[in-house]
């Protein structure tokens, strides 16, 4: 004012087009106290209205289950107009069964209730648009109290994507977990092949060994088996021209000769064939018993000696098994495992040292 005091005024500016040119009309009107307030309620609603309607998820209001406002992106997610979904219930955008409940069962009503007493909801529930297509969105219920009346302001953003993205990742990890399964099925059962095969191996090897072992107690055996059967033959011929007592004699010190040679020979032959039968026993069933741990080794070593044979180590020196085993010690334990563990040592031994 002249004296200096501001005020408030409410321009108007129109252009008139007159002969001397356009001309620029400027009216001006005082406000006074209702009418700022009233200009200033206008523009706060005018900025609210851009940010809401700016938004890029679902924004809407409710009065109770009815829709009172909405802004842009929720005609755009719904595929509506707001003649569409103002004066409705939210149910018109729900499919009639999810998430086990119904869009208006106690569930959803208890959301309400709680978001209309104070407590934020959020939840994820799926939506149609107006042509049927359905999509997975996330809601957030929460009050607002606009001069006195208590309102719920509903946010929907559309998750689809992100949902899509999830069921899919948990269709790769099931399908992961069914090839891990599967994948470990197969090393276990090749694993077993592989164990099977390595005992069938062993026992393979230690059939060698022992064919060649028996083939001298019983080549040794067959020769005084021979013989005797030869000194007997000439007894009888001795017999039928007329027996001396020096032929008798002779006969008779040969015989307990080859009978003691044959005697130890098939006693070593019995040996290695109980040794390898109970070591054979010991690998392919694996089965918990009580041994002694001198007569296991033992029994193991001769299954290993005929592959020595022939063998020198440093210097040409000849290789041997040396065995230092307390008497009388017994387990309690897997002989079979053990002897396989004594014989890759051996094996071991014998490829690299």
């Amino acid at each position: 004012r002249r004296g200096g005091q501001p005020f408030d005024v409410e321009l108007s500016l129109t252009v008139v087009n007159t002969r001397d040119g356009a001309l620029v009309v400027w009216l001006a009107r005082a406000l006074d106290g209702g009418r700022r307030t009233r200009a200033a309620v206008e523009a706060s609603e005018r900025r609210y209205r851009t940010l809401f309607d700016a938004a890029r998820d679902a924004i809407f209001l409710m009065r109770g289950e009815t829709f009172i406002e909405c802004n842009q992106a929720t005609l755009s997610m719904f595929g509506c107009t707001r003649g569409d979904i103002l004066g409705g219930p939210p149910t018109r955008f729900s499919p009639t069964l999810q998430y086990g409940d119904e869009p208006s069962g106690p569930k959803a009503r208890a959301r309400i209730e709680a978001a209309l007493g104070g407590e934020p909801q959020f939840f994820d529930w799926l939506h149609c648009r107006l042509d049927g297509a359905t999509f997975d969105a996330e809601v957030s219920l929460n009050r607002v109290d606009v001069m006195g009346e208590h309102l719920l302001l509903a946010m929907v953003r559309d998750v689809t994507r992100r949902k899509t993205s999830e069921r899919r990742l948990q269709e790769l990890l099931h399908t992961l977990e069914e090839r891990v399964e599967e994948r470990t099925q197969a090393l276990q059962q090749a694993a077993a092949e592989l164990v099977q095969s390595e005992k069938l191996a062993a026992i393979g090897r230690l059939v060698a060994g022992v064919a060649h072992e028996l083939n001298t107690p019983i080549g040794n055996s067959l020769l005084a088996a021979t013989t005797l059967a030869d000194n007997t033959q000439a007894l009888a011929r001795e017999m039928a021209s007329g027996l001396r007592r020096s032929t008798l004699e002779s006969y008779a010190r040969d015989t307990l000769v080859q009978s003691s040679l044959l005697t130890r020979n098939l006693q070593r032959a019995g040996d290695l064939i109980a040794s390898f039968k109970q070591v054979a026993v010991d690998r392919t069933s694996a089965h918990r018993r009580v041994f002694e741990l001198r007569e296991l080794v033992a029994e193991n070593v001769m299954m290993l000696k005929p592959m020595l044979k022939g063998l020198r180590g440093g210097a040409g020196r000849k290789l041997n098994i040396e065995e230092d085993v307390p008497e009388a010690l017994c387990l309690d334990s897997f002989p079979g495992p053990l002897g396989q563990v004594l014989t890759n040592l051996v094996l071991n031994a014998l490829t690299h040292g």
